[in-house]
């Protein structure tokens, strides 16, 4: 900022405000230098604080979606990070999951596929979502960039299955 403050009239780029965690992480970096124990308390610390924030982020309501008292909803919050439910909400880390049954896997305008996915011949319908949970996205989708995420009760499948079916129709 002190380049901006050297420069009459020309004003610092807007900045979002940093949470506290995230002020805590870039404090870290002031101790990067550190060797030893002290760069590691300091280097956990920083892993700590932003794992913190992602948790907050993924116990923030779900946009467009009323969850109160549905367990699908709960089950897809540890997806909110890398999907989103709409199509007007573009992409993240992964692709939207608007509209995504009937859809081809690797289709999605929009959003860099692997090729290996690309080659894959999956539609996406209820029973090849719960298999990719079922399974694991390494072992269905082979090349996928999606982290290994397993659910191991069917019941919670179903239910997070049925979650999207209501959330991502017609978005």
């Amino acid at each position: 900022m002190a380049d901006y403050d050297a420069q009459p009239g020309r004003n610092p780029p807007e900045q979002p405000e940093l949470s506290a965690a995230r002020r805590e992480a870039d404090e870290v970096d002031l101790y990067a230098g550190l060797t030893g124990v002290a760069g590691i308390v300091a280097g956990a610390r920083g892993v700590i604080a932003v794992l913190g924030e992602v948790a907050e982020f993924a116990r923030q309501a779900i946009p467009g979606v009323d969850g109160a008292g549905d367990h699908g909803a709960e089950v897809f919050r540890a997806c909110v990070a890398c999907h989103n439910l709409r199509a007007d909400d573009g992409v993240r880390a992964g692709p939207t999951l608007a509209g995504i049954f009937g859809r081809r896997i690797a289709t999605l305008p929009g959003y860099s596929f692997s090729p290996a996915l690309k080659k894959l011949d999956i539609v996406w319908t209820p029973a090849t979502l719960s298999k990719l949970f079922e399974i694991g996205p390494a072992a269905y989708t082979p090349g996928t960039k999606m982290p290994e995420q397993r659910i191991g009760s069917a019941e919670e499948r179903e239910r997070l299955v049925k979650f999207l079916e209501r959330a991502t129709k017609n978005n």
